[in-house]
């Protein structure tokens, strides 16, 4: 006699979390000729902070960051296109990119510390 199969389990697919340092924008921006509606910042490596202040992009001074989001944009945003953006995207890209001078444990513990 055949053992019966117990009933498989119903799964849903795993929706694919955002990378930690990606933001979703408000109203989409326009990138070689295709809408875009989230960008992804990467750690900016040391020669990419030629030029700006540290300490004016922990404190996120719009121009340093102007100055800084376009090397760290993926897909890669010009300044114009940064300084079209909505205040609320502006200020969610200024904030990831600043939270790069923070290490992992730091923004942990501020995290939860709210």
């Amino acid at each position: 006699m055949a053992k019966a199969e117990p009933p498989k389990a119903e799964t849903k697919p795993v929706q694919p979390k955002p990378a930690p340092n990606t933001i979703t924008l408000s109203a989409p921006v326009t990138v070689d000729g295709a809408e875009v509606t989230e960008i992804t910042l990467r750690e900016p490596r040391a020669g990419e902070l030629r030029g700006l202040s540290m300490t004016q992009i922990a404190q996120m001074e719009a121009g340093q960051m102007m100055r800084l989001l376009p090397r760290i944009t993926q897909p890669p945003l010009s300044e114009a296109q940064i300084s079209a953006l909505s205040l609320r995207d502006f200020f969610g890209l200024s904030a990831g990119a600043a939270s790069f001078l923070v290490s992992p444990e730091d923004l942990k513990a501020l995290k939860e510390s709210r």
